[in-house]
């Protein structure tokens, strides 16, 4: 699969599921957004050109969006490492909470919270 393909993929997901619960997300795509590199190295390379943060940027940008807000963008990469922290928690796939308390994958005010 192509990098557009990833992308046109991860974004239509974002669209249509916006409010997904970890336990919602495809494999397909946990395996595509979830860095298999230490967090620092990645951070310390060209990030910003790399298809796992542009997909992250954009959930966030739709988050801001929805909630009429801005996230000052130092804080970006701080949310894209709890990001990445949730994503590596196998318990939130594997054994996901109640619905009722399930986190939601783009819940970026409880990643702020977070950090």
């Amino acid at each position: 699969m192509s990098i557009k393909d990833i992308e046109n993929k991860s974004f239509a997901f974002i669209e249509q599921n916006f409010n997904a619960t970890f336990a919602e997300l495809p494999e397909d795509l946990f395996k595509i957004w979830h860095i298999t590199i230490p967090i620092k190295t990645y951070l310390e390379g060209d990030y910003q050109n790399q298809y796992e943060f542009r997909i992250f940027l954009y959930a966030l940008r739709k988050y801001e969006e929805i909630h009429g807000i801005r996230i000052p963008e130092e804080t970006i990469p701080a949310l894209f490492k709890t990001f990445q922290l949730m994503l590596s928690i196998p318990s939130l796939r594997k054994n996901p909470p109640l619905r009722e308390t399930a986190f939601r994958i783009f819940d970026f005010q409880l990643y702020l919270d977070l950090i």
